[in-house]
């Protein structure tokens, strides 16, 4: 199975991406997910693919992505944000 993190998420190419992802659950899994601020399409992305790692380049849009998850059950997601959470998921050694 690979491992993805998938950059711009919420974009037409993340779209594109995880239809992908979706056609074939058993040769990938979502490790992160990112977005600028986006908030009710990464909560649903967050439902479909349970990543580890959500980042948000907003701060605001993050803050909105932790509750939204805890209201979902999906509280136990990290949610990061800003560079830092982007230079962070984009280096995780098991992507």
């Amino acid at each position: 199975m690979k491992n993805l993190t998938v950059l711009g998420s919420t974009g037409s190419i993340g779209d594109s991406t995880l239809s992908v992802v979706a056609q074939h659950p058993q040769q990938f899994n979502i490790v992160a997910l990112t977005a600028n601020r986006n908030v009710d399409k990464i909560l649903c992305q967050a439902a479909q693919f349970q990543p580890e790692y959500i980042v948000m380049a907003d701060d605001d849009a993050a803050q909105q992505t932790a509750e939204g998850l805890k209201k979902q059950g999906q509280g136990d997601i990290n949610v990061l944000s800003g560079v830092e959470g982007l230079e962070q998921v984009a280096s995780l050694a098991s992507v």
